[in-house]
């Protein structure tokens, strides 16, 4: 899985590809932390839309769990995925909500985008 992350004024990008490790995925959550307490940010897009593969049901639960301990309501995450990897269930997002997170989980760019606020990124 590769992961990108690019600091912008209003927001960070993480922009993840490739097949999903989900050991990885907590990793994800501390260089968030790192780089939204470094550049002042408190919102955040994952786009995942380039990965491949599918978290268990429990790494979603877990993945959600951790992240709403590590980063709480104090920042505003959306994560876009492909539909495959999406489940309608929303698992992710209500595991880290239920928890004080502040998550929202979608297959569409422009409603994640719209939930941070910001404009939607560039894709090549």
């Amino acid at each position: 899985m590769e992961l990108n992350y690019t600091v912008h004024d209003t927001h960070l990008l993480v922009r993840a590809s490739g097949d999903y490790e989900p050991s990885r995925a907590f990793e994800v959550i501390e260089n968030i932390l790192k780089h939204c307490r470094a550049g002042g940010i408190d919102r955040v897009l994952i786009d995942g839309l380039d990965l491949c593969g599918s978290p268990s049901v429990g790494h979603r639960f877990a993945l959600g769990e951790r992240g709403a301990e590590a980063l709480g309501g104090a920042f505003r995450i959306a994560v876009v995925t492909p539909p495959d990897i999406h489940l309608p269930s929303k698992i992710l997002q209500n595991t880290a909500n239920n928890r004080g997170g502040n998550v929202f989980s979608t297959t569409d760019m422009a409603e994640a985008c719209a939930f941070l606020g910001i404009e939607c990124p560039q894709r090549s």
